[in-house]
């Protein structure tokens, strides 16, 4: 289970961690310290939306292919037949032992994941916004300042999100890993 508390207490190392390097230059006197942070920060996100889902009590499905009103009229029809009336409940419990399991870990990765690619395109966003306006005046002022080309600022971005999303999954891992917790609710 993640707690509130370690949520919090890895915000705090991550933002003092950032704040030390900007402020120190350290992202531009060691270009690949982008790379941990960008890390950092997907991990971080990914432990944020996986809390707010445990704690939410968030269920993406039981893993059964029909649904209860479904389920009562198989269990009616089972009940007349010389089968007697457990069979539909059984074929419904087999589903979700079988595949649901395995289903719902799969779509909760799918949506941490998405969680931390909009997230990481958010700063992105917000980075491009502060270097143009804010720091510069002019986007055009900026790449001549770094002497970034566009193809460099599509690889920055690129690279950015890439590591996003490598924290955001060994987030998702780590969690399921140290745990054992079953993200999907019975």
């Amino acid at each position: 289970m993640i707690s509130q508390k370690s949520v919090l207490y890895f915000f705090v190392a991550v933002a003092l961690l950032h704040f030390i390097a900007t402020i120190n230059n350290w992202y531009w006197t060691y270009e690949w310290l982008d790379m941990p942070m960008h890390f950092l920060a997907g991990f971080w996100v990914a432990m944020i939306f996986l809390w707010f889902w445990h704690s939410s009590h968030i269920s993406i499905g039981t893993g059964r292919l029909s649904t209860p009103a479904v389920d009562t009229a198989l269990r009616s029809r089972h009940s007349d037949s010389a089968e007697g009336g457990d069979q539909a409940p059984n074929a419904s419990e087999s589903c979700r032992t079988k595949h649901g399991q395995s289903a719902n870990l799969f779509i909760l990765l799918i949506l941490t994941l998405s969680f931390v690619a909009l997230v990481g395109v958010l700063w992105e966003f917000f980075e491009f916004t502060y270097d143009a306006i804010v720091r510069n005046g002019n986007y055009a002022e900026t790449i001549r300042m770094f002497g970034y080309s566009v193809k460099d600022l599509y690889k920055d971005t690129l690279g950015d999100l890439f590591f996003d999303l490598l924290g955001g999954l060994i987030c998702y891992f780590y969690i399921e890993a140290r745990t054992k917790f079953s993200f999907s609710k019975k």
